[in-house]
């Protein structure tokens, strides 16, 4: 009987030759990554539960990153200033010499560019959206304070191996048409509990075409599904990616899944025809084709995160606003310091911000709200990760959650626009 990605890779980190779904099993981690200011709760929880010192060492410090300043950006309070300097103490301390400081950007884009993440590991990391790095062919989950300090202690964690769903999406995404979209849409058809403890592979031509940072994309909002994580097949297209990283001479594992592997469940569209998507507020349970909400006013405009602050983002906004000027204020936060650069040498942040976008500095801060607030009464439209009630300030704001053009083209009229007016 064959098997799926998830289970090869829980099988090799268990060090058994083959598990199933359901089975229960104790995996060795490969890498381990505390974005912003994860290594100094889990110290503080540490102190309060009896261990003046918290742990006295860490199991393996070359399977451990620390990755500061992308939630909280460049200190935006004192406490986080205190923080940031305890984790780099923590660090020096236990020996973990992979330490990105605050001119890195969103943890869960610079451990892909920076080659940490790579096929077939076993990656967790102590936010939801360690599911992004799923994009690279590796099973990456997110993880509590408390498991995070386990496998700082131990190297090891437990894993019930989930069931597997398959998503094939058929078909030629349309010129406006992106990865976000195709992402609302299912999320919209499907509901949020689609995948829940499932491993989420998508598959299919749409996929097959796509780009890395539109893998990335889906990959990161797999976790709004429900997903344990969601790894995806080791193709050109992705080991091209990770050759490119600086450490693609380590090691990793290609890992696809077998042709007659058992899914749970097999979802199939054909994506051919599919139009922009709009997430209403507040949450995924209410998608709409960007028809039905076009016309709907827009104060703010929020882009960047983990799931649209790549370059290929910046790079459709720009060709949207190119040459106009913005009706309602925008803010830009790019993923990386990386993107950022590229973007400032190829003339995309110029363009930006002839049009009117403020850039911010790489980081969480226009998903998260502290660095993009909106007031009560306000309409924000975002390509971020999530429009929950609240999550951009103001408990009586509106977020409406689109792809990156369709924020930009909203951005540019003032109201909720179809960006193929624009192409």
């Amino acid at each position: 009987m064959g098997k799926t990605i998830a289970e090869k890779i829980l099988a090799r980190a268990s060090g058994q030759s083959e598990v199933k779904a359901g089975d229960l099993v104790n995996a060795k981690i490969d890498l381990h990554y505390n974005p912003e200011t994860g290594m100094a709760e889990v110290h503080e929880r540490l102190v309060k539960a009896g261990l003046p010192d918290g742990l006295p060492q860490v199991a393996d410090p070359d399977r451990l990153a620390v990755m500061l300043g992308d939630h909280q950006g460049c200190h935006a309070k004192p406490s986080d200033a205190a923080a940031y300097r305890l984790s780099r103490e923590l660090a020096k301390r236990y020996g973990i010499k992979r330490l990105y400081d605050i001119d890195t950007g969103v943890a869960h884009v610079a451990v892909c560019e920076e080659g940490l993440a790579r096929p077939g590991m076993l990656i967790c990391g102590k936010d939801s959206h360690t599911t992004t790095t799923g994009a690279v062919n590796a099973l990456a989950a997110p993880v509590s304070a408390v498991e995070t300090a386990w496998i700082y202690a131990t190297g090891e964690l437990w894993f019930r191996v989930p069931e597997t769903i398959k998503i094939i999406c058929n078909g030629r995404l349309p010129d406006g048409v992106v990865s976000k979209d195709v992402f609302l849409y299912i999320i919209g058809k499907y509901t949020p509990s689609m995948g829940q403890y499932k491993s989420v592979e998508w598959k299919g031509p749409v996929i097959d075409s796509m780009s890395m940072d539109g893998r990335f994309t889906l990959a990161c909002h797999s976790i709004e599904l429900g997903a344990k994580c969601a790894p995806f097949e080791p193709d050109e297209t992705c080991l091209a990616y990770v050759a490119s990283t600086p450490r693609s001479h380590e090691p990793y594992w290609p890992t696809a899944s077998d042709p007659d592997a058992v899914y749970e469940k097999v979802y199939e569209e054909d994506l051919s025809d599919l139009e922009p998507q709009v997430a209403l507020p507040h949450g995924f349970d209410v998608i709409r084709s960007v028809s039905e909400v076009a016309g709907t006013r827009v104060d703010q405009c929020n882009l960047g995160s983990c799931a649209n602050g790549r370059y290929e983002d910046l790079a459709q906004c720009a060709r949207i606003v190119k040459g106009r000027r913005l009706k309602a204020r925008t803010v830009f936060a790019p993923g990386s310091w990386k993107i950022y650069t590229r973007a400032a040498q190829t003339g995309v942040l110029a363009t930006l911000a002839e049009a009117g976008v403020m850039i911010q500095a790489p980081g969480c801060l226009t998903c998260s709200g502290r660095g993009a607030c909106i007031a009560d009464g306000e309409v924000a439209v975002a390509a971020t990760t999530r429009n929950f009630r609240g999550r951009f300030g103001a408990p009586n704001s509106e977020i409406y959650l689109t792809s990156p053009l369709t924020a930009a083209a909203s951005a540019v009229m003032g109201r909720i626009t179809d960006p193929r007016e624009f192409l």
